[in-house]
């Protein structure tokens, strides 16, 4: 980038010109994998017996109603005054359920196919779009970023997500910048103070040495390091794992995946690591999705991996992504996995099988 000239993607691999990853390729134009995220009110227009393109877009951006819809009534107030509330606005996203906003960010940060033509902000993001599960050579047997899957997948995985933190928590829509700099924006809830938004979070000192255990200010220091581990896509986009898991490498010595200790104390193996987390936190190891590794030994078929698969498949404390994660392994294991496949039927995430989710979710309304 710095120098000011194209390169390849794939360096030191040679891509032949019939290939669809050659630059050339349908798999490396704007109009088919890009465009639609990058501008507002994008049609793309795609001549199928010419197998051309006549793409248009509304805005070479990310404008205001790729997000909130069409804002014709909201412009009428705005030049007639716009004393009082903003009116006008198509979707707004003020309501206490934080999935409206996650849905609409998702459209676009998620590894996706489209199931529905055109765009519809405000609608659940399952009646556009069918996000990926975390399936092998997408994501790590424990759920962690491989591919280019952007942010969703992960946020959908984590704690966070399930207590009803949104996007905007951490991030300004509208600068593209986060709320605070560095560990400031997770101290932001992860605080000595009580936070009566998220009552379960326990109000203790984060941002000490007394729970990292790395000097302060050094790089160990910041929370992100530990908790949302990068990785380069397209080379120069490191882009930050979202599942906001806490180090894991006790996994990495079990299943083999990456964990953050290691991926910055390159010299030292995951079993040194392991015993260090065990040092300074004790033996117990947190709960819930991050321990989970069944999805490791479904991928491996292993044939006794079923009722652990099962047992994740039924379990609602852990994330939808992951339960659908599971169900899908588990068509492989025939009969024994019939009832955890007919149960799922009945979930009320669309993730798992329902389209009904959730059932109390209301239509969305302008926000005042």
């Amino acid at each position: 980038m710095g120098k000011k000239r194209w390169f390849s993607l794939y360096p030191g691999e040679r891509i032949a010109p019939d290939d669809p990853l050659h630059w050339t390729g349908r798999f490396q134009n704007a109009n088919l994998m890009c465009a639609e995220c990058h501008t507002t009110d994008f049609q793309k227009g795609y001549d199928a017996a010419a197998d051309t393109y006549r793409s248009a877009w509304k805005e070479i951006d990310v404008g205001c109603q790729s997000c909130h819809g069409p804002g014709g009534d909201h412009v009428t107030w705005a030049r007639a005054g716009g004393r009082g509330a903003a009116t006008g606005l198509v979707v707004g996203f003020k309501s206490n359920d934080s999935r409206y906003e996650v849905d609409a960010c998702a459209s676009c940060h998620s590894r996706r196919a489209r199931v529905a033509a055109g765009e519809h902000p405000g609608r659940p993001l399952y009646d556009t779009f069918r996000p990926e599960a975390l399936r092998a050579g997408l994501y790590h047997a424990d759920g962690q970023q491989l591919d280019e899957v952007y942010e969703y997948g992960s946020f959908r995985q984590s704690k966070m997500y399930q207590r009803g933190v949104r996007c905007t928590d951490c991030h300004n829509p509208h600068s593209g910048k986060i709320r605070a700099e560095g560990n400031a924006v997770c101290a932001q809830c992860h605080r000595p103070e009580a936070n009566p938004r998220f009552p379960s979070l326990a109000h203790k000192v984060y941002d000490a040495p007394v729970h990292h255990f790395h000097k302060a200010g050094s790089p160990g220091a910041q929370c992100v390091s530990c908790h949302m581990p990068t990785r380069d896509y397209m080379i120069v986009d490191a882009r930050r794992d979202h599942t906001l898991r806490p180090p894991r490498p006790d996994l990495s010595v079990k299943i083999g995946t990456p964990n953050a200790c290691t991926g910055c104390h390159r010299d030292r193996p995951a079993e040194w690591a392991a015993a260090t987390i065990v040092k300074w936190y004790g033996p117990e190891q947190p709960k819930g999705l991050s321990g989970r590794s069944p999805c490791a030994a479904g991928r491996a078929g292993s044939r006794d991996a079923a009722p652990a698969l099962m047992a994740v498949a039924g379990d609602r404390d852990v994330p939808a992504i992951v339960r659908a994660t599971a169900l899908g392994l588990l068509r492989g294991y025939g009969s024994q996995a019939t009832d955890a496949l007919i149960a799922a039927l009945g979930d009320m995430d669309p993730r798992c099988a329902s389209p009904r989710w959730p059932p109390s979710r209301p239509p969305l309304r302008p926000s005042a």
